[in-house]
């Protein structure tokens, strides 16, 4: 099971608009796909009794088979990967109730005086862009958001067909919508692997799970991942920031010290 979530977890087809590879960043970065074929190599170490067919994994989104031996490091791959699509999750949360504010304001500048903005437009034009981020998450930020933008422009057609709107306002719109939600993006990127939205800023979407999450992040010191990506690595790979196996390795190591067992107990307390 647990490689079956870490191996699902970078893939955005199958997680409704999740970053690809769990990258904070560009896409191309892809933050997790080291991770995710080596967990397929540490799930291979369960069936090395078996005949070789049944225990090859399919890693990096299906694009290649793994058999290999390194099952001990598994559950660290895991709390490293879900703890960094925990705060993905948030700033998607932040990112959502951005856009809703921009949309409406954008609805009503360019709109309200052919068509009720608020009542007949936003209600339509909302949950197309919404299913345009979830099918959007391998594209960088500007070209994303262009096309976020463009699934609003049938919408608006249909709606204020017969009204005397002129197509350039829907023009106007999907411009200015776009480069707002790519500056909230960017912005909203830049605060959250820079730490100011606190060092757990995904802490409020977890229940009972939330002590494991915040020993990650808190007490070992695990950070979002991203911020030398982001910067294009200034200062060389590894130098400003910890490299990913380090803080994997700062998880194993608490696992193996036996530092997350009280963390755990107290989940069933």
């Amino acid at each position: 099971m647990s490689a079956a979530i870490v191996l699902t977890l970078p893939h955005v087809q199958e997680m409704n608009g999740e970053r690809q590879t769990l990258e904070s960043g560009a896409p191309r970065s892809e933050l997790a796909k080291g991770l995710d074929i080596a967990t397929a190599a540490y799930t291979a170490e369960l069936g090395y009794l078996a005949p070789v067919s049944t225990h090859i994994q399919s890693a990096e989104m299906h694009n290649q088979a793994v058999n290999s031996l390194a099952l001990i490091s598994a559950p660290a791959t895991h709390l490293y990967l879900l703890c960094q699509a925990i705060d993905l999750r948030a700033m998607q949360a932040d990112f959502d109730a951005g856009l809703q504010r921009i949309v409406r304001e954008e609805l009503a500048t360019h709109f309200s005086a052919y068509a009720d903005a608020e009542g007949l437009l936003l209600p339509r034009v909302l949950p197309a862009m919404r299913a345009a981020l979830d099918t959007t998450g391998t594209m960088d930020a500007s070209d994303r958001m262009t096309a976020v933008a463009a699934a609003a422009a049938p919408v608006l057609l249909d709606a204020l067909a017969g009204s005397s709107c002129p197509l350039d306002a829907i023009a106007g719109f999907r411009s200015s919508a776009a480069s707002r939600a790519t500056t909230l993006l960017q912005t909203l990127r830049t605060e959250y692997l820079e730490g100011k939205r606190g060092r757990a800023p995904g802490a409020h979407l977890l229940k009972r799970t939330r002590p494991v999450y915040e020993f990650v992040r808190n007490k070992l010191g695990v950070r979002m991942h991203g911020a030398e990506n982001a910067g294009l690595f200034p200062n060389g790979l590894g130098m400003d920031a910890p490299s990913i196996g380090e803080n994997v390795s700062k998880i194993y190591e608490a696992i193996r010290d036996g530092e997350v067992q009280s963390v755990v107990v107290g989940l069933f307390a």
